[in-house]
């Protein structure tokens, strides 16, 4: 009994060992059916657009108090990226101090009267200088409005142009597609 054993022994050992030789032949002459091939140089430079403003913040100037036929202003702002991009300009308010309008009925008479859109070009606007239109909250609110404060805040966002779905004529949306835009990223982001 002690014999097959030794035989049954010697017989794996020698079917391991032979395995072990293969693998490792195998292994120090290479992999077998492989290619490969590498750019020159070591790879190419990429460089990514940018949509950017030339500044982070935006200088709002209003009468105070504000009276019928005054406007509120801003300053200028730069687009520095070099892609195409959309732009929507927006005011809101917040701090509201009223009863009657609400704060909601003035958000949505603000977004009704200043919402603003355009396009950047990189061709054409290259360091195009972008001014919201003036805003002359007093005649768009009314009477109602009459000792009421708030904060009012300006917001310019610039997404890029390509590669948006759903615009008939990508150079020349329509105010709707425009809205349509902004909306959809905002929606799908989170922001």
């Amino acid at each position: 009994m002690n014999s097959k054993v030794k035989n049954k022994s010697f017989v794996l050992s020698f079917v391991l060992a032979i395995l072990l030789a293969l693998s490792l032949l195998l292994n120090f002459s290479g992999a077998w059916f492989t290619d490969s091939a590498t750019s020159e140089g070591g790879g190419t430079t990429i460089t990514f657009g940018t949509v950017k403003l030339g500044s982070d913040t935006i200088d709002v100037n209003v009468p105070n108090p504000l009276l019928p036929s005054q406007s509120i202003t801003f300053n200028q702002i730069e687009y520095v990226g070099n892609v195409n991009a959309y732009y929507q300009i927006f005011f809101d308010v917040a701090e509201y101090n009223g009863a009657n309008p609400t704060l909601d009925d003035l958000k949505a008479t603000l977004k009704a009267n200043t919402v603003q859109y355009g396009l950047f070009t990189v061709d054409t606007d290259a360091g195009k200088i972008v001014t919201p239109n003036a805003v002359d909250i007093s005649q768009a609110v009314g009477n109602n409005y009459q000792t009421i404060s708030c904060k009012f805040s300006v917001t310019i966002q610039v997404i890029q142009q390509a590669n948006i779905p759903g615009v008939a004529n990508p150079n020349n949306p329509t105010q709707a597609e425009y809205a349509q835009i902004f909306a959809n990223y905002y929606s799908d982001t989170g922001n």
